[in-house]
């Protein structure tokens, strides 16, 4: 064989996995196996590589047989073969015919050639995936079309429900069921070879595939989203927000569900296990054996996105899909595996629905492309997972630590309470599809679990000293590891949180407590001694209005003010508004006049002026009541009195009474 110079290989390796022998060179990769005489023959790489010219270098293979492709054009890519099992159908000739890419709402594979598709501008069409060819069916029917055990597929519209297929690529059609004007055909299906069941607004028909013999099985408080039946003829319908109902063979129909949410799609499995999903993200599970309605938690949607499908193949298997997610579970071994919307070998826009195609593979209706998928047997072999998740980063603000694969201990300075760690399983291909979950001692009681596909722990607030993350992590199959890391965080004390700050603390703690109660004592010494003049002083109260300055009482204004006041001293309702009325003035005016001229307010002003009249009263009268003179001069009640006189000579009316009368 001559090699030019372009093909000069830089780096080879062999495959294991597959016997290839794999060369990168100064413009390309290639595949080479070796034929029964020994020679080596060029393997096609079309749809395995990217195209075009590439600049490369070297090639390393992992234990699970990928192979990582290191170059500058394209940047490093992976050739994996965990992605053999999935054929993505585009069906260029509905593209070309519409002008859209395909939008697949339903679909129904009629044999490998054929691929019967509904789509929401065009309706119904077959397309021929050898030739490339696609025909609109001569109908028009809704968008929930089922497989025939007759051939071809189930369709209906309005009251009618037919039945098409196709000979040589020409579409066949019959009219399998008719019922009365004005009523509408909701859902169906075919319990194969034996009967088609038909929900026809709020009443479940059954129309049997031989004779078509047609008997009302039973009525429901509304329509049906969709419906299922077991082995042994009992119905399971999806009513929305009215919850699942059953139907037994001998037309009992209860309500199975007290859960309040939407239920919107149901499927049974050969076991008789009933599953069905709901509109606010979760799937259920009932056992008609023991009864027994249970949640699934390791299906339910992370950000609470509707599961719009639910569907069992032959293995045994569930599948379930919302808008951008689809998952495959083995109810057995608890294991599943995850396809996304944007997954390189997927890349659709969003998934429509779920078609099982035979019984060990699965259509993905999306739009942009047809997926068609293998089930995969190694999920009911699955066995608790021994993966050991590992620390491989830590980032504190703006700075990026690695940190080695077999770290158990991180230390960080005082000031780094906030920081994250970065997680790995080192199933890098494999990623997307790996949770992890962590628990930090003394401060979480409960398991933190991160969204499948984020490995990312941000911590905050972290106290100063020793403490204890433990982290688990499930393989690519959504196991939980067995072994749980653990990992040893110790973080220095800032320079108040050393033992000698708080001695510290303890010492200007002292000092000020101890400031405190000499001030309380000083204090209270202040208290009486001006207590004691107050008594010595109550004498020489001038309870007229002569203690009013000289500037005062030469004010026509306060003149006016005190004589309104006391002319109206005994009546208690007399306020700020009675002598701003009084007075021919705004109480606005008022206040800003009082205030400039006494530096009170109105309020203060008149009260002010009582209690000074009552203790001119209490040093005339001293036999008169503390009730009688609160009464003279204004005041609602003796207690309010008294509480205002004590504020404004430092005595309760009685004691100045007291005084009074010992002075006297």
């Amino acid at each position: 064989m001559i090699v030019d110079d372009q093909r000069r290989a830089l780096n080879m390796l062999l495959d294991v996995r597959s016997g290839l022998l794999w060369s990168t060179t100064r413009d390309n990769l290639y595949a080479y196996k070796i034929d029964s005489e020994g020679f080596l023959q060029e393997y096609p790489l079309t749809g395995i590589v990217p195209s075009g010219k590439k600049i490369l270098d070297q090639m390393c293979q992992d234990r699970d047989g990928n192979i990582y492709v290191s170059g500058f054009t394209p940047h490093t890519f992976i050739i994996s073969g965990a992605n053999k099992d999935i054929v993505r159908i585009i069906a260029d000739a509905i593209q070309r015919s519409e002008g859209y890419p395909l939008l697949a709402d339903r679909s129904v594979h009629d044999g490998y050639n054929h691929i019967w598709i509904w789509q929401g501008r065009q309706g119904l069409m077959l397309y021929d995936r050898v030739q490339d060819l696609a025909e609109v069916a001569p109908i028009r029917c809704e968008r929930d079309i089922q497989a025939s055990s007759l051939g071809g597929i189930w369709a209906f519209n309005g009251a009618h429900v037919y039945r098409l297929w196709q000979i040589d690529g020409a579409i066949q059609q019959e009219e399998f069921m008719k019922f009365h004007d004005g009523e509408h055909v909701r859902c169906v299906f075919e319990k194969a070879g034996e009967a088609l069941y038909v929900a026809v607004d709020s009443t479940l028909y059954r129309q049997t595939l031989i004779g078509r013999q047609q008997t009302k099985v039973a009525d429901f408080p509304s329509s049906p989203l969709e419906f299922t039946v077991t082995d042994d003829g009992t119905v399971f319908l999806a009513m929305g927000p009215d919850g699942v109902y059953c139907v037994h063979p001998g037309g009992d129909v209860k309500r199975i569900s007290d859960v309040s949410e939407s239920f919107l799609s149901v499927c049974a499995m050969s076991d008789g296990t009933v599953w069905m999903s709901t509109n606010e993200g979760r799937v259920f599970f009932y056992n008609p054996l023991d009864g027994q309605f249970s949640m699934e938690p390791l299906l339910s949607s992370p950000n609470r996105a509707a599961i719009r499908c639910v569907r069992t193949d032959g293995l045994g298997h569930l599948w379930t899909l919302t808008d951008q997610l689809v998952c495959e579970y083995s109810p057995q071994s608890r294991a599943f595996r995850t396809f996304r919307s944007n997954d390189p070998f997927i890349n659709v826009s969003y998934f429509y629905a779920l078609e099982p195609i035979d019984a060990s593979s699965i259509c993905l209706d999306g739009a942009g492309a047809l997926i068609d998928v293998q089930s995969s047997p190694e999920l009911s072999l699955q066995k608790a997972s021994q993966v050991r998740p590992r620390l491989t980063c830590v980032r504190v603000g703006n700075e990026r630590r690695l940190v080695g694969r077999d770290a158990e201990l991180l230390e960080l300075a005082a000031g780094e309470e906030d920081f994250s760690l970065e997680l790995s399983t080192l199933d890098h291909l494999h990623a997307s599809s790996i949770s992890f979950a962590y628990q930090l001692e003394d401060i979480h009681n409960k398991w933190i679990y991160l969204p499948q596909g984020h490995n990312t722990i941000f911590i905050a607030n972290m106290p100063k000293g020793s403490h204890i993350l433990r982290v688990m992590a499930t393989d690519r199959h959504g196991l939980w590891s067995q072994p749980v890391e653990v990992i040893t965080i110790q973080r220095a004390p800032h320079w108040w949180e050393t033992w000698w700050a708080y001695l510290l603390y303890i010492c200007i703690a002292f000092i000020v407590v101890y400031g405190i109660v000499r001030l309380e004592r000083r204090i209270h010494l202040l208290r009486n001694l001006i207590h004691r003049r107050q008594e010595v002083r109550l004498n020489e109260i001038e309870m007229t209005r002569d203690d009013i300055s000289e500037q005062q009482r030469n004010d026509e204004f306060l003149k006016q003010a005190i004589a309104k006041v006391e002319e109206h001293l005994s009546e208690t309702e007399y306020n700020v508004e009675s002598l701003s009325s009084d007075l021919f003035m705004s109480r606005i005016t008022l206040y800003r006049h009082i205030q400039e001229q006494t530096g009170q307010t109105p309020v203060e002003f008149i009260r002010d002026i009582r209690l000074k009249k009552a203790a001119l009263l209490l040093s005339l009268q001293p036999e008169a009541s503390v009730s009688d003179v609160a009464r003279k001069v204004g005041f609602g009640t003796p207690k309010y009195f008294s509480k205002c006189f004590k504020e404004k000579f430092g005595v309760l009316p009685k004691d100045y009474k007291g005084t009074q009368h010992l002075e006297g």
